[in-house]
């Protein structure tokens, strides 16, 4: 049975790891709603830190296999280094893969879109001018 898998990242389409999807059936793109989730730059990707509020989140949902669903687990560094929870989607529950608030001090992605980011500090300088 196929897995919905959430991707807000370089696994979105037309990022560097969407090929990691090994053609995983796209179902669409949805916005996780605003205070659900804070995004974060690990400098080449990004992560999701729970329950700390935060801007939307532009995600996209994909059907994997298991082999497709192993592939993304083993770029996520599951259970290592990212961890997963159960996230509604337009699609059904799906999961998607999160930090823990250790990462909480990186800078900010203030739009909660990684294919085309913007941080706080440049909000902040758009306050000043």
């Amino acid at each position: 049975m196929n897995k919905l898998v959430v991707v807000y990242g370089s696994l979105r389409e037309g990022m560097g790891n969407h090929r990691v999807l090994g053609g995983a059936k796209k179902m669409g793109q949805f916005t996780i709603p605003e205070g659900v989730y804070y995004m974060v730059s690990l400098g080449g990707f990004p992560g999701l830190i729970p329950h700390r509020g935060g801007s939307e989140i532009v995600a996209e949902v994909y059907s994997c296999n298991e082999e497709q669903y192993q592939a993304v687990e083993w770029l996520e560094g599951y259970p290592n280094f990212y961890d997963r929870e159960k996230i509604d989607t337009p699609w059904g529950e799906g999961e998607v893969y999160t930090l823990d608030d250790s990462y909480a001090d990186h800078k900010q992605v203030f739009n909660g879109d990684w294919c085309n980011p913007i941080y706080e500090e440049e909000i902040e300088k758009e306050m000043v001018a």
